[in-house]
């Protein structure tokens, strides 16, 4: 997966300049430079396959004021833009049982398992949030895009179809009485 920089606005403006009056109702443009008036800088960096913001406040000064180099912090610790995702990142591990997410293939220990869109999708939701109970409204929601559980029977079916593939792991898909299911980590012996 590759990141690239789309947008970086960064201008040194003098502190005084910095602390004017906010003109009322703003158009879009007007708040492009607003944002780069007030020394702040937002990066966003994109992904093959989705946007995602990763906001960075600068804290900019005027030359005759700055006693040290621009300070740059970043609000939330996250991977660098610049480098691309490694390895790791790309790949889902519970214990024998791995998905590659770019390739959208399933393996358990050294053998591939065939999985459908929509198996591999659930599977991939319960590595992501693996331990957590999660409600079959969670897994229609955010696996099926259904807003309301109109057919909760479906996940059912698709969870006893994905046990019955995983084969030796079946047992790390739990059912929990009364809420949903669960992926616990394996047992290790």
């Amino acid at each position: 997966m590759k990141w690239g920089i789309v947008a970086i606005c960064c201008v040194t403006v003098p502190v005084a300049a910095q602390q004017e009056a906010v003109v009322p109702a703003p158009t879009m443009a007007e708040s492009w430079w607003a944002i780069i008036g007030m020394g702040l800088v937002l990066l966003l960096a994109w992904s093959i396959t989705r946007w995602v913001a990763k906001p960075i406040l600068a804290q900019l000064e005027a030359p005759d004021e700055a006693t040290q180099p621009d300070r740059v912090l970043e609000s939330a610790p996250g991977p660098d833009l610049a480098q691309p995702l490694s390895e790791p990142d790309m790949r889902l591990v519970s214990g024998d049982l791995a998905l590659d997410l770019v390739a959208r293939r399933a393996r358990i220990a050294d053998n591939e398992v065939t999985l459908t869109s929509t198996e591999f999708d659930l599977l991939r939701f319960f590595l992501t949030h693996e331990g957590q109970a999660l409600t079959r409204a969670d897994l229609l929601r955010e696996v099926w895009g259904h807003q309301q559980p109109i057919y909760s029977r479906t996940v059912d079916t698709h969870v006893q179809r994905l046990r019955d593939k995983l084969g030796p792991c079946r047992d790390q898909l739990e059912t929990v009485r009364g809420v949903g299911y669960r992926l616990n980590a394996p047992v290790l012996a």
